[in-house]
């Protein structure tokens, strides 16, 4: 059964009941029904079903593409209710009576059928269609149609602004057009114009240079904009509120220039290091969009995303303007010459993208405009990025593709269209997640990230070398068939310290080879650090720390999985760990001009070893897969800002180097930096294990290794070597210092309390 008539009976029927509103709320809504046709490039006109041919008694504007109204295939609907609570009744009728989700649409409260084939019909639908069925079933007797039970319904987006209602419906059954979300986008953008729907908390201007033309419109912008809400409500449990948008149109509804032209050249806005100046480029886009604009007072927004035509300098070495987020703060603002005067424009951060940046990058951005519990380098509580810049003060780690703050944002195809979710860390950092400390000889049951919901806990262990609380391991459950899933199910480990100001986060590759995987989009990935429960990719070993993970079994639909974390005793061998200093570049220029969607190219320093037979451990500068290649040898593999280490059996004799390869390709690749750079910094430590476990340790000393070059290093069997015992402050040394804030806050309630 078709559920066309049923939503046109059933809804409009109970929805339109002798709604009386003054003259002025009718000619609004009118307004916006002539406005959203002409936007859509239909006839602009409305008409009001008097003779209730829509079952729509009282007033109520219906715009169609054929002029055939409710009987169209393509319509929309516009009216207005006696309160705003109203609003809400109606979209929650359609939820428990017409199988409509509750959701929203541009961060509007709003109900949405998506249209094709529904086996599990619910309310009147699932009562009008087993009445339809019994009716055909007792003229023609009974049916073995399988799909008997299933209603084949159409696409309906209905949302609110205040006491309008306002409704997007594509009566296409067949999954094929999905044209309600234009129609609804035009409503809104025209709903706004008049304004019916108040600002938002995201304003979005389109603004161009008077030398370059900008070819998106408003309308892709909004069907991008409702994409980044159900990210995150996918990947913040529902914990964020969906980002209220309001769209600036240059030309109204009137025609399809919807971009701000700007009095200046692109070349206007370079900075003194021949950057682009994209604050300056945003302040200025601000200002043009609203000269003369109706601006009552002063308005106050959480973000203002500036798209910008062409490419970014991300993608196009030759363009002008990044694809970033500038947090300004909460005071900051741009003053604008309204139609009433002069109005204060508050913002708390600029985003500025590509118009043709696919949903990770504007995810990515977002993200940066989102609180976080770890203060960043700049001394902001916002959300930082997880992969290495060319800059001192952002050695982040790398995590590659398994975090859309890391290489995730670039994930999928057409670069970025299909973005993964936070890692653990990130989301701990929002708040939605917390962190659980975990130890050795324990078994655990880990659930995928994917699944889990808000204030969920995320397994650690403390790093047994270090005393730090802040220096920990996370091992995190990731499933590759949920909305915005990982490159691949498995668990994934990390490696966390902090330094620099901030948080290093490194993935830890799977110590097995193959440790890279590629997509059907051609990116080579790091795959997760455990994906088999036997053999290959079953067990992480960690030397320095003296423990192991295993991987004891996994389950999908969803997936989970079982780890154990024992003691490892490295009887018998001899190794060093490497431990880089400050970044080889001394960087002065707009970090995002460097951000990369392959991390192996960034600054960064490697440890090697070969043994007598030629044998290599280390990354592979052809592959860019770490290979470990010498018998019984354990590595750490490839970190970014932290110490690696290579582990070999006692008796092997090797030699081993550290490398600036990737800073020499960076340098290729951006010349302009090449005077910035440095020697990089190095510190050794040389670490021997006897027959019983007993660790001994030596000063390896330290230097530094030019940005082309390779320095070979001390053997650990070298004679003027000391070696000293020393162990591991080990496992609970370094997991209470994470409860003291909590123990503080408690603390001082009890201090209050005795005081009163």
């Amino acid at each position: 059964m078709n559920t066309k008539m049923v939503f046109a009976v059933l809804f409009f029927s109970l929805l339109l009941m002798n709604f009386a509103f003054a003259l002025s709320d009718d000619e609004k809504a009118q307004n916006v029904a002539k406005k959203a046709a002409a936007t859509l490039g239909w006839p602009e006109t409305f008409y009001e079903d008097k003779d209730n041919s829509a079952g729509i008694p009282g007033k109520g504007y219906i715009i169609s593409e054929d002029e055939k109204g409710s009987n169209s295939d393509h319509y929309g609907y516009i009216t207005t209710l006696s309160t705003d609570v109203e609003g809400s009744f109606w979209l929650n009728f359609m939820v428990e009576q017409l199988d409509a989700q509750h959701s929203s649409f541009l961060g509007r409260e709003a109900s949405i059928v998506t249209g094709g084939k529904n086996c599990n019909p619910q309310g009147l639908v699932k009562v009008m269609n087993d009445m339809f069925s019994g009716w055909f079933e007792d003229i023609f007797g009974p049916s073995n149609d399988e799909d008997k039970g299933c209603v084949y319904e159409s696409g309906v987006i209905a949302f609110t602004c205040g006491k309008y209602m306002m409704v997007g419906i594509d009566t296409w059954d067949d999954e094929s057009t999905g044209d309600e979300t234009e129609i609804a986008s035009a409503f809104y953008s025209a709903a706004q114009e008049e304004g019916l729907c108040d600002y938002g908390d995201t304003l979005v201007i389109m603004a161009q240079p008077n030398d370059k033309s900008g070819n998106l419109e408003v309308s892709d912008a909004a069907a991008m904009a409702q994409r980044v809400n159900q990210y995150y409500g996918v990947n913040a449990f529902g914990e964020i509120p969906p980002f209220k948008y309001t769209f600036m149109d240059a030309d109204g509804s009137k025609g399809h220039d919807d971009w701000f032209t700007l009095d200046s050249p692109e070349n206007a806005y370079v900075d003194a290091h021949g950057e682009g100046d994209e604050l300056k480029f945003s302040v200025d886009a601000t200002k043009t969009a609203f000269k003369g604009a109706d601006v009552p007072e002063d308005l106050y927004f959480n973000r203002v995303v500036i798209l910008f035509p062409g490419d970014s300098t991300q993608k196009d070495p030759n363009a002008k303007f990044s694809n970033q987020c500038s947090w300004e703060g909460d005071n900051y603002f741009v003053e604008v010459d309204a139609g009433a005067g002069k109005r204060k424009i508050y913002t708390k951060s600029f985003i500025t993208l590509s118009e043709n940046r696919e949903l990770g990058g504007w995810a990515h951005e977002f993200g940066h405009s989102l609180y976080s519990r770890y203060v960043r380098p700049v001394n902001k509580n916002t959300i930082s990025d997880r992969y290495n810049y060319a800059s001192n003060d952002r050695q982040y780690g790398q995590v590659d593709y398994w975090d859309i703050m890391g290489s995730g944002s670039h994930w999928g195809p057409n670069d970025g269209e299909a973005p993964t979710q936070m890692s653990s860390f990130t989301k701990v950092a929002a708040t939605w997640l917390e962190f659980y400390r975990g130890n050795v000889n324990q078994t655990y049951s880990v659930k995928a990230l994917e699944s889990m919901k808000k204030g969920d806990n995320v397994l650690t262990i403390d790093d047994p070398t270090s005393a730090d609380p802040e220096a920990f391991y996370i091992i995190e459950a990731r499933d590759s068939t949920l909305p915005f899933g990982a490159p691949e199910s498995g668990v994934v480990l990390y490696k966390v310290r902090y330094e620099f100001s901030h948080h290093v986060v490194n993935i830890i590759a799977p110590q097995t080879v193959p440790n890279k995987a590629t997509n059907t989009a051609g990116q080579d990935y790091t795959k997760p650090t455990l994906y088999n429960a036997v053999g290959p990719g079953s067990t992480y070993i960690d030397v320095p720390g003296k423990f192991e993970v295993k991987l004891m079994s996994q389950s999908d639909s969803p997936y989970s999985a079982s780890v154990e974390v024992d003691p490892f005793n490295p009887m018998n061998m001899l190794g060093m760990m490497v431990a880089p200093g400050a970044p080889p570049i001394n960087f002065q220029g707009d970090p995002s001009s460097t951000e990369n969607a392959l991390p192996d190219t960034m600054p960064d320093q490697d440890l090697h070893a070969y043994d007598d037979a030629g044998n290599h451990v280390g990354l592979n500068y052809d592959t860019m897969e770490y290979e470990n290649n010498i018998p019984g040898a354990i590595a750490s593999g490839d970190l970014k800002g932290d110490a690696e280490w290579i582990f070999v059996p006692a008796g092997t004799n090797v030699r081993y180097e550290v490398s600036e390869y990737k800073t020499k390709k960076f340098l290729e690749s951006y010349p302009q930096y090449a005077s910035l750079a440095q020697p990089q910094n190095y510190s050794v430590e040389m670490v021997k294990y006897d027959a019983s476990g007993n660790k001994y340790v030596a000063d390896g000393g330290s230097g530094n290794v030019g940005t082309s070059s390779d320095v070979q290093l001390k053997s650990p069997t070298d004679p003027s070597l000391k070696y000293e015992q020393k162990e591991n402050p080990g496992f609970g040394s370094n997991s209470i210092c994470p409860l003291l804030p909590a123990f503080v806050l408690l603390l001082g309630f009890a201090f209050l309390s005795r005081r009163n």
